[in-house]
């Protein structure tokens, strides 16, 4: 038999073990701030009704956690379950079946929900400090054994998304949209007649009581003829005669959507809610049926099912109004919900709370990092959202994990940020997402780098650059070496490093040599002696002079290096960069190769008033503080191992002389504190750099 073009039409709900009505009650509950209930027994109750209690069971149902108390098997139960689901935390991209809903698909859908929920309960009940005293993982005392990075990142998601996220039930836009498209697509005659024998089978199979059979005629009669009215009529009865009336209700949404002149669609519907006991529905749909059927005959048994949902509904209502107690109240108005909320073939909808929120924060980041096409951004990213709202089809995943704000901190969110920035822009769409959050954006007009990265930590101190949401730029435009030259708008870059531990380089720790002054002092027999033979005398440390000559970044350049399979099956370039500065007065070119991460450290003032001056150092502390000032001029012939003195100062005072020092520093693989205009003075600044503190041993004195 060919492959159908439009196959969702065959798909009934799975059977899930759970109701969905259920689930999104709860889900209405937890964002109102509804808690568990204070009982144990009824805390169980009401989640085997929201998990359902296959699933329950599955878990709970071990000796070990039948020994438990209430409390405590509840809170066991939700820890078990998000062990069991996928760990979410090491990916940026993860609300896609969580926002998406197409019909047909019920099931990856309803999981996720169903993640979310339960992530949700465990935070209400840790909160709640239920549990606490539980026996952890490995006989650990205490709840926080059992907390792994997976859990904190369900707890983290399924806080935004319960706060960000409306679920609309309504509407069957994607049904009518495959409906359409089968009618269009036409049948021959013989698939026709194949289709009428199947149904013929079907009900002789119904007939005999062999009714898995009947149901695999029905399905294959829907497979020859997809759009035939008659079919999916006889498949609908079929079903509310086995009390399905879910599968049902969506039977008869298709026979509404294939000749919605017909009141047979209607009347389907109408017995299907009436059996899930969803009377306002009913009354609805029978109602629309009523001036669709022309005969009395045709008429009267849809007036006499009218009057069966209206007294139904009546009686609803009077049994809520006369409720004995608050509690029984609550207990019949919550059924009358869950029945409301039931899809029965309507297409679930998640609409985002604060979309609006969420694309204004995108247009600032561009508008303070100066994004070279902020304009389009702002019209391709409101375009998608109203396209995404209208078809719920969205281009991107990661779109609609920005608009439901369902992000992790982080480096996930420093992802999802510029992907975001470069999917909203026409121009340069075709590169898509990066393929690592550690990856910067070469542009044509500039580039844009992970603030931990080593260009970020280089290029970051340029004039102009901003630093935010662990992003730097812009910064200049990178040239890119391939063996083929292509020419792309954009690219990806992921820049490799030597791998470099910078406690690998630091100075050694103080000896007792070093300290002398500090043990004779302290000795009875010659601080006596110290203070008759020598007099004080104090120093004032000057600082480097104010350098003029003005440093110019010539070229950022990048070079595969080689292909990565970590991050893709297809691999990933990883490129090597490097910095050219043109040595003004020569002309001369020097160039740093970036081969290692830096740090830089930049200190804050000292405690002295007079910073020009600077503390004052006596004698007897200089061989403490040696040090030698290295000038711009001679940085491309220094390294640390060619420097006598513990400390190297780098002039880096001259207009764009400190992200040569940076260069150098990453050049070299050492780490620099960093002295700017109002930090500390000179004595302190080395102090910090020497062997008593951070122990670096470069000071880029950029003031």
């Amino acid at each position: 038999m060919p492959q159908r073009a439009h196959p969702n039409l065959l798909l009934e709900v799975p059977d899930l073990t759970f109701d969905p009505a259920t689930l999104l009650c709860r889900i209405e509950e937890i964002r109102s701030g509804t808690v568990p209930a204070d009982d144990p027994e009824e805390q169980i109750a009401a989640l085997v009704e929201t998990v359902g209690k296959v699933a329950w069971e599955g878990i709970a149902g071990s000796w070990e956690m039948q020994e438990m108390g209430h409390s405590e098997r509840v809170l066991e139960f939700l820890f078990a379950f998000h062990h069991e689901q996928e760990d979410i935390s090491g990916r940026s991209v993860i609300a896609k079946a969580m926002t998406r809903f197409q019909e047909g698909s019920y099931e990856g859908a309803w999981a996720d929900r169903m993640r979310m929920v339960m992530a949700r309960e465990l935070a209400l009940r840790l909160a709640s400090g239920a549990g606490m005293g539980m026996q952890g993982a490995g006989g650990t005392k205490g709840i926080y054994a059992r907390f792994t990075r997976a859990i904190l990142a369900s707890l983290i998601t399924s806080e935004r998304w319960v706060a960000n996220t409306r679920i609309h039930v309504g509407g069957h836009g994607a049904l009518a949209r495959e409906v359409q498209d089968a009618k269009a697509a036409g049948v021959p005659e013989q698939d026709r007649q194949e289709a009428r024998e199947l149904v013929r089978l079907a009900e002789e199979a119904t007939e005999a009581k062999q009714f898995q059979r009947a149901a695999v005629f029905f399905y294959k009669a829907l497979a020859v003829n997809p759009a035939n009215y008659d079919t999916v009529q006889a498949r609908g009865e079929w079903l509310l005669r086995f009390q399905n009336y879910r599968d049902a209700a969506r039977d008869a949404v298709i026979l509404q959507r294939l000749d919605p002149d017909r009141p047979a669609g209607y009347v389907l519907l109408g017995r299907a809610c009436l059996g899930y006991k969803n009377y306002l529905r009913a009354r609805e749909a029978f109602r629309e049926a009523v001036p669709l059927a022309h005969a009395f005959d045709e008429k009267l048994p849809i007036l006499q099912d009218l009057d069966k949902a209206q007294d139904a509904l009546g009686a609803e209502l009077k049994a809520i109004e006369q409720a004995a107690g608050e509690k029984e109240k609550a207990a019949l108005m919550r059924a009358r919900r869950i029945a409301d909320l039931d899809p029965m073939g309507r297409t679930i909808a998640p609409r985002p709370a604060k979309d609006e929120q969420q694309l204004e924060g995108l247009f600032l980041f561009a508008e303070r990092m100066q994004w070279p096409y902020l304009e389009a951004v702002r019209l391709c990213a409101k375009k998608a959202r109203e396209d995404w709202l209208a078809s719920h089809e969205p281009i991107y995943p990661v779109q609609v994990d920005w608009l439901f704000a369902v992000v992790l901190p982080g480096k996930h969110f420093a992802h999802v940020l510029m992907a975001m920035l470069v999917l909203s822009t026409p121009a340069i769409q075709s590169v898509g997402m990066a393929p690592n959050s550690e990856c910067g954006v070469a542009l044509p007009e500039c580039s844009y780098w992970r603030s931990r990265s080593v260009l970020g930590r280089v290029l970051g101190c340029l004039p102009g650059v901003t630093s935010l949401n662990g992003w730097v730029g812009p910064c200049p435009a990178a040239t890119l070496h391939t063996q083929t030259d292509e020419e792309a708008p954009a690219a990806h870059c992921l820049i490799t490093t030597v791998a470099f531990n910078p406690a690998s380089a630091l100075l050694p720790p103080p000896s007792a040599e070093s300290t002398r002054d500090i043990v004779i002092a302290g000795n009875l027999d010659l601080a006596p002696l110290w203070r008759a033979t020598n007099q004080p005398e104090i120093f004032n440390l000057h600082p480097p002079q104010r350098d003029t000559a003005a440093w110019e970044l010539r070229s950022l350049d990048l070079r595969r290096a080689y292909r990565s399979h970590q991050f893709e099956p297809g691999g990933t370039w990883l490129w090597s960069a490097s910095l050219a500065f043109r040595q003004p007065g020569t002309g001369k070119e020097i160039t740093f190769a970036l081969d290692h991460t830096p740090v830089f450290i930049t200190l804050p003032p000292c405690s002295l008033s007079d910073q020009a001056r600077g503390h004052k150092i006596h004698r007897r502390q200089l061989d403490d503080y040696r040090f030698r000032n290295v000038s711009m001029d001679e940085i491309a012939e220094v390294t640390p191992e060619s420097v006598e003195e513990e400390i190297i100062i780098i002039n880096a005072s001259a207009p764009g002389a400190e992200v040569v020092a940076r260069a150098w520093c990453a050049h070299v693989a050492r780490a620099a504190v960093v002295r700017r205009a109002g930090g500390p003075c000179l004595y302190c600044t080395v102090k910090w750099a020497g062997r008593l503190e951070l122990r670096v041993g470069v000071v880029i004195w950029a003031s």
